[in-house]
């Protein structure tokens, strides 16, 4: 019987130490947590410098940060447009040089949709780094991130768009080529 006891003793205390080591683990993650939190939304010009009254007076307005990423967006946006009816461009091209054999055909398009998912992607990855360079300067000034919520929302309808008029002008061609 004292073996037993012995033993669920033991038990109970391996159990109670290793409860109490996962939560001393989870505090300490959330205490880290809440301190990279507090890093994050923590504002430069409240720094602990000697300067920060004149670190106040150069933080900029939230104006100024949206009308910079505005024009950035919309620049993107142009570059976008362009290297698409650039790639437009070079497939049809290809397609009116060639003989409209339906194996060469499919082999162009196989090409250019490969093209197509890869400048997707390179576009994709550049207004990601934008939206994040946004967010982070809002953030870094004490700002709100909806505007750039907004932004997204605005790139992933204008991307859908663009898409799908791009399929539609490829069904169209694709459908007068058939007549031929």
């Amino acid at each position: 019987m004292r073996k037993l006891l012995l033993v669920l003793a033991i038990f109970i205390f391996y159990i109670v130490t290793n409860s109490l080591q996962q939560v001393d683990r989870i505090l300490h993650h959330e205490v880290e947590t809440e301190l990279e939190t507090d890093e994050e939304e923590k504002t430069p010009w409240v720094d602990d410098t000697l300067n920060a009254e004149d670190a106040w007076l150069s933080k900029p307005n939230v104006n100024q940060i949206k009308s910079k990423y505005k024009s950035e967006f919309e620049r993107l946006t142009e570059d976008t447009l362009s290297y698409i009816n650039d790639l437009k461009e070079d497939i049809l091209a290809e397609v009116n040089n060639k003989d409209t054999n339906t194996l060469t055909l499919g082999m162009t398009i196989l090409k250019y949709e490969k093209k197509a998912t890869q400048l997707e992607e390179e576009i994709d990855t550049s207004y990601q780094k934008l939206f994040q360079e946004y967010q982070s300067e809002l953030r870094r000034n004490g700002y709100s991130t909806t505007h750039v919520k907004q932004l997204k929302r605005q790139y992933s309808e204008t991307k859908s768009d663009i898409k799908d008029d791009l399929y539609q002008e490829a069904n169209a061609w694709i459908e007068e080529q058939k007549r031929f």
